[in-house]
């Protein structure tokens, strides 16, 4: 079948369209994107209705967890994305630091959630934008994070984890919840998964939380529900592998179970416990504030956000 050609004046095209339109493809759901865009449901909708008027297609086809994208979305997403993401950098440059010409070398400390959602989007922009500028990611240790950033070893943090230390200075990055990741291959789980199943299953969790206790570990402590810590390993990827070639199931932050479930053909389960959610909270230095090549490098961080 030939693909329909449309002749598109770009002068009536609303910006915002496609901001809208990138947001949904990334979110697949309509209420998820709203949330994320701080407009209402029906206005997403409505702009939505828009966009698909103009191209002649339905661009989403709704179903019982969201949307589906049609292949016309498919094959605007990518081309969409850069160029919102070309934009935003040609439109955005912070004062006092030339991301262009600059040869500098940031180093951010952060788990393995982070790198998988943030480091994609930010090298290919600093590809593009920032090509002399290194970035240097090392793992998280709590006990040591003023004397690293005193001395200049690190210049962010990002976690969602609680930092209590005095002298940093905390954003909000984005909210994330936890899920359960199962294969679809080594399980027999339904359409849903029950707690009984859950609490019967034997799980992989992750060494971080296993000496002070995790969120989920508390919410299950409150319910007095035990299940079976078959397996600890060291990092959140490792855990999606884990499930991904075994019966064991994982419970990770839905955001990267998503990134991975089509690859490593995974299930994806709600968490049947009340949890509160993540925060994920990107800290640095006071003494650092005014530092330009901070400045630039935590508004590139969160702008990399607002595009996931």
């Amino acid at each position: 079948m030939g693909t329909k050609s449309i002749n598109i004046n770009l002068r009536k095209i609303d910006l915002n369209l496609l901001t809208i339109f990138d947001v949904v493809m990334s979110e697949r759901h309509i209420s998820r994107a709203a949330e994320r865009l701080g407009m209402s449901q029906s206005a997403v909708s409505h702009a939505l209705n828009r966009l698909r008027g103009m191209l002649d297609d339905p661009l989403f086809v709704r179903h019982a967890n969201g949307m589906d994208p049609t292949r016309r979305a498919l094959d605007l997403a990518r081309p969409v994305h850069e160029a919102l993401n070309d934009l935003s950098g040609a439109l955005s440059p912070p004062a006092g630091f030339d991301a262009l010409n600059a040869k500098r070398t940031f180093t951010i400390a952060m788990g393995d959630y982070c790198e998988c959602l943030l480091l994609p989007p930010v090298a290919q922009w600093l590809n593009r934008h920032a090509p002399h500028v290194q970035i240097v990611c090392r793992p998280v240790h709590q006990n040591d994070l003023i004397e690293l950033f005193h001395d200049g070893e690190i210049d962010l943090l990002l976690d969602y984890m609680p930092v209590e230390t005095e002298g940093l200075i905390a954003a909000s990055l984005l909210d994330d919840h936890l899920c359960v990741t199962a294969s679809r291959q080594h399980t027999s789980f339904g359409d849903q998964l029950s707690l009984d199943e859950f609490v019967s299953a034997r799980h992989v969790i992750f060494g971080r939380h296993s000496d002070f206790g995790s969120l989920l570990e508390v919410a299950l402590r409150r319910e007095s529900i035990e299940r079976q810590n078959a397996l600890v390993a060291s990092s959140l990827m490792t855990m999606l592998l884990i499930a991904a070639r075994s019966g064991l199931v994982a419970s990770v932050p839905r955001r990267l179970a998503q990134l991975y479930a089509d690859d490593l053909d995974l299930l994806i389960y709600p968490l049947p416990i009340a949890i509160d959610q993540l925060t994920i909270k990107m800290y640095w230095h006071q003494d650092h504030h005014n530092d330009p090549g901070q400045m630039w490098l935590r508004d590139l961080v969160q702008r990399t956000v607002l595009r996931l």
